[in-house]
């Protein structure tokens, strides 16, 4: 039976990743007033603090605002405020103007009533309205108003608009043309239905004609200005928008979603000339900013709004997780979810959850039924003001969406149900003043009501921001390091190397012959013109010719490949089967059969392979337990070239080498507080698959440099390595963990970078060497201008 015991719960549980229990109870003080109810609404409206309407009070009452068209002093308060706000979204006046509305959706209607679609030089010419089916509808209302300027009105699905705005365009940004008309796109910086993040880096991508294309097919003009509005009502209360970084030619939001005061007091952020203004309302948006800044802690990159994003982001991903793992007692899953990312990734998701929940018979319960009222839980259910995401993720064709409307359904009813198919869904957001009991007391609600099932203990850590001694020292001795038999031009290289008296050395070479198999560790190594020799240089392959990487099968760690270069041979190795020797020479490769399945794709990037025959073929397939797969080379004639276009890569994601730094390794294993996590530091080193790895006094420090010399050997740092999830998978056994990508994404507010890549310059000092020997010295430089000391 089903056991509730919130004291219980509240003392189990952190109430915030990111924010320690002070923090949080100072903030939850703040809303007293809520008592015993559980507020899940915050994309809805926010909440205003105790603190806010008392400084706004104070104001009020000690200050005189009259109408700024004839007080200077109230004037001087508005524009300040304007730039107040402009700085809060990281830009100033010089590039735009704050226009004040009464919320989002007069900002929309402002932009649409107003946007010239027709060329000021021929009014033949006029581009489209273009609106992504699943905005909110405030925006689908638009269409009337583009219809009565008598414009293209054109919709694009969540889908198509992924798609078309993330394929390059070659040509520059199309300087302003009067002879063109002008097209206006309009989408949301984050769906309000549940939470997905749209992508703001691809505004340059339309305004260089990206969706031209698209309008094409609509039998649309295609050769016009592009402008875009973004909505980022649902985006700006819990996400940092920089408008340094995109460029979007109007915003709208609404500043009560943000603080939940004042009502009825929005923006339109614009190069464009403001009326009459709201004065009262604006005064109190200082206090806004101030309150909130008072409140948060700048605890993520020292910024307030980085701070909110990720404490209510990993809320939503808590009750998200949950949900997917709640099941009745007959094992079926208790919860559908309508979500457009798996919470991976900040970037992508925000502060929200939308689902609904099934009985053991697999039949939906209606959401009018959630009881959370007599559980004081305020929650959103319906359509959520997104028809177009509301149809898209539930599935429901037209034919469909008109029945419901002709049995009597319409907006704002409680009709949840027709035909045992529901015609809306539950949404839980989170706002900076909710915590981990907010989401055990919906949980519990729910099990209570309609699972039936005792709560599992839930334990959270409080993982961030955690000062953890940390210990250098850690020992070469204890790594260890495989000799293996060079060739002829290498024989002056011995197994005992000496050790290097640097601070600063190359404790560890690693080559992965295979992709995504497991690790061939060496004392001595030489560089080839993709990397290492043979690192990277098979493929594993599905008869569709999908390559085959651990994110998907993470089994692939146990398949051990060797070189073995004084038989010429890729040796195969697996525990429980026999080895089986490959051969490495060219002129055994020609006689490979190349086949359909000799071609696949690493990072989007055609890869031409020659087939390894069928004994290698059912070698990997058994040792995988995954029929027709086959073993691909790289063929020596393919030529795949990195971003820049200045390297040859081998199958690599992204570069030649890939550096990890022990000490960092170290700062990370120590942050790592999860119990069930018991990597030893080179079983954690293992997990980032680094070709080398060195050992130096101090963590972090190579996210600085622009070069490195390791011995008598020049790299070029190409950037910080992004993180999947494979480094949580132990490349020992394959086994699936949470850590440590959970403690990356914390400590570095939800950028998955760990380790910097490489690509080789050359020898220095006159050295001809092409082997690279663990011990070597290694020396950073951190100015391209510099030379190492």
């Amino acid at each position: 039976m089903y056991r509730h015991d919130q004291n219980h719960i509240n003392n189990m549980t952190k109430l915030s990743t990111i924010l320690d229990n002070d923090c949080m109870l100072n903030l939850v003080s703040e809303f007293s007033r809520l008592e015993e109810k559980c507020y899940l609404d915050s994309a809805g409206a926010a909440l205003y603090p105790k603190s806010l309407i008392n400084k706004i009070s104070g104001d009020l009452i000690s200050n005189v605002y009259m109408n700024p068209h004839s007080d200077q002093y109230t004037k001087d308060c508005i524009d300040q405020i304007r730039c107040l706000v402009l700085n809060h979204f990281n830009t100033d006046p010089s590039k735009y103007t704050v226009i004040f509305t009464s919320g989002t959706t007069q900002s929309l209607k402002l932009v649409t009533e107003s946007f010239q679609f027709v060329s000021t030089a021929d009014e033949n010419n006029q581009g489209s309205f273009l609106y992504l089916r699943d905005n909110h509808t405030s925006v689908i209302g638009l269409r009337e108003i583009a219809k009565e300027r008598n414009v293209d009105i054109i919709y694009i699905s969540h889908d198509d608009f992924l798609k078309t705005v993330q394929t390059p365009q070659n040509q520059k940004e199309h300087e302003f043309d009067t002879s063109r008309g002008n097209s206006l796109l309009v989408y949301p910086a984050q769906s309000n239905f549940n939470g997905y993040k749209y992508p703001l880096d691809c505004i340059q991508n339309i305004k260089c004609g990206c969706l031209n294309t698209y309008l094409k097919k609509q039998l649309c003009a295609v050769h016009t200005n592009w402008f875009v509005l973004i909505d980022a009502a649902s985006y700006v209360p819990t996400s940092n928008l920089d408008l340094s970084e995109c460029e979007p030619d109007f915003v709208c939001l609404s500043f009560y979603k943000m603080f939940g005061y004042p009502t009825g007091l929005g923006a339109l952020i614009v190069r464009n000339k403001n009326g009459t203004v709201p004065f009262l309302s604006i005064v109190a948006l200082k206090h806004c900013f101030d309150v909130l800044k008072d409140l948060i802690p700048r605890a993520i990159e020292y910024d307030v709004m980085k701070t909110i994003a990720n404490h209510t982001f990993y809320l939503a991903q808590d009750l998200y997780n949950q949900l997917c793992l709640l099941k009745h007692e007959n094992g079926v899953k208790a919860a559908v979810l309508y979500m457009d990312s798996n919470f991976n990734d900040i970037k992508k998701q925000g502060s929200i959850v939308t689902f609904n929940l099934l009985r053991k018979d697999r039949s939906y319960i209606g959401y009018a039924e959630h009881m959370a009222d007599l559980f004081n839980i305020a929650i959103r259910t319906g359509c959520l003001c997104n028809s177009g995401a509301c149809q898209r993720l539930l599935n429901i064709d037209n034919k469909e969406m008109k029945a419901m409307y002709s049995a009597g359904h319409k907006c704002g009813d409680n009709i949840d149900l027709i035909n045992g198919k529901p015609t809306g869904a539950i949404r839980v957001s989170f706002g900076y003043y909710n915590t981990f009991s907010d989401v055990d007391k919906l949980i519990a609600m729910i099990c209570k009501c309609f699972v039936k099932i005792e709560i599992p203990k839930h334990i959270r850590i409080m993982n961030m921001n955690t000062n953890v001694t940390k210990s250098n020292n850690e020992v070469f001795e204890n790594i260890y390091l495989r000799s293996i038999i060079l060739d002829e031009e290498d024989n002056n290289l011995h197994n005992e190397i000496p050790r290097s008296n640097s601070a600063m050395y190359l404790s560890e070479i690693a080559i992965f012959p295979i992709k995504s198999c497991g690790a061939f560790k060496v004392t001595a190594w030489k560089i080839g013109p993709k990397g290492f020799e043979y690192d990277r240089e098979w493929m594993i392959i599905k008869d569709n010719g999908v390559c085959l990487t651990q994110k998907n099968y993470p089994q692939m760690c146990i398949i051990r490949p060797e070189i073995n270069l004084k038989t010429k041979t890729l040796v195969l190795n697996c525990e429980g089967m026999y080895p089986l020797s490959v051969p490495l020479a060219p002129g055994v490769m020609n006689a490979y059969h190349e086949s359909t399945f000799c071609r696949s794709k690493v990072c989007t990037d055609v890869i031409k392979g020659y087939d390894c025959g069928e004994e290698a073929a059912d070698w990997v397939s058994n040792a995988l337990g995954i029929s027709y797969l086959r073993l691909i080379r790289q063929s020596f004639e393919d030529s795949r070239l990195s971003k820049a276009g200045d390297i040859q890569l081998s199958l690599s994601n992204q570069a030649q080498f890939l550096l990890v730094n022990k000490a960092t390794v170290q700062w990370l294993k120590n942050k790592i507080l999860d119990p069930l996590f018991d990597d030893d530091i080179d079983s954690l080193i293992d997990r980032f698959r680094g070709n080398l790895i060195i050992d130096t006094p101090q963590e972090l420090i190579e996210k600085e440099w622009k070069k490195v010399f390791i011995g008598d050997h020049e790299f070029r740092v190409d950037g910080q390595c992004t993180r999947c999830q494979m480094v949580c998978i132990d490349q020992k056994t394959g086994e699936k963990t949470v850590e440590p990508l959970r403690t990356i994404s914390e400590q570095f507010a939800g950028k998955l970078r760990f380790g910097i890549y490489l690509s080789y310059v050359g020898t220095v000092s006159g050295s001809n060497s092409r082997s690279i020997q663990v011990f070597s010295p290694v020396e950073p430089v951190h100015n391209q201008e510099e030379s190492p000391k």
